[in-house]
């Protein structure tokens, strides 16, 4: 989960740059851009976990889930079938999301076209509701669901601000060694500062 918040906080933060037309932050762009393809790594890395499901979630073994009167009324949620179900479809969602952004940047870059800044500017808009549901999703079935009796309607608000947390730390760190190893300017000193995200 930490290392999913680096990554989310990467995609949700080029949701955010291009949903407000930001500007400025075209220079760390593609660092989000390049968080965010994580994702993929972690849909393998999420697969061993998937095998100790049953030891993390009590709820996941029927007769336990039966035999409470709690996790009956809760079961249409919390049911091994339909947790499968919203992972998968969390995972496709943000790895559409990532790759989405990730390629139009690209495209961006190689042809120049300000048609590709205006569809990503009109679709982030849409886009982030879905993230923003499905982040809160997978935090309510992956945390919040370890005590199936844990209530909270702000923790997937608390995840995302840990992601975005998690996000500017790394690309505090990330930048640093980048600009360390000459792979990038000094914004400030930068006569072309705007072309920065053309890393």
């Amino acid at each position: 989960c930490f290392f999913l918040a680096v990554t989310m906080g990467g995609i949700g933060y080029t949701m955010i740059h291009h949903l407000t037309r930001a500007g400025w932050s075209v220079a760390i762009r593609r660092l989000c851009e390049g968080l965010g393809m994580n994702i993929f790594l972690l849909a393998i890395l999420i697969l061993p976990l998937l095998a100790m499901v049953r030891d993390l979630y009590p709820w996941f073994n029927d007769a336990h889930r039966a035999a409470d009167e709690d996790l009956v009324a809760k079961s249409g949620y919390l049911n091994p079938t339909f947790f499968y179900i919203r992972l998968v479809a969390y995972f496709v969602l943000w790895g559409f999301l990532a790759f989405f952004y990730w390629s139009k940047s690209i495209q961006q870059d190689k042809t120049g076209d300000p048609k590709t800044s205006i569809l990503m500017e009109r679709v982030s808009a849409p886009l982030m509701y879905l993230y923003g549901f499905s982040l809160t999703g997978f935090v309510f079935d992956w945390i919040m669901s370890l005590n199936p009796y844990w209530f909270s309607t702000i923790f997937g608000v608390y995840f995302f601000a840990g992601c975005m947390l998690s996000m500017w730390s790394t690309i505090v760190l990330l930048s640093l060694y980048l600009k360390k190893r000459g792979l990038i300017g000094d914004a400030i000193n930068h006569e072309h500062y705007h072309d920065l995200g053309k890393w």
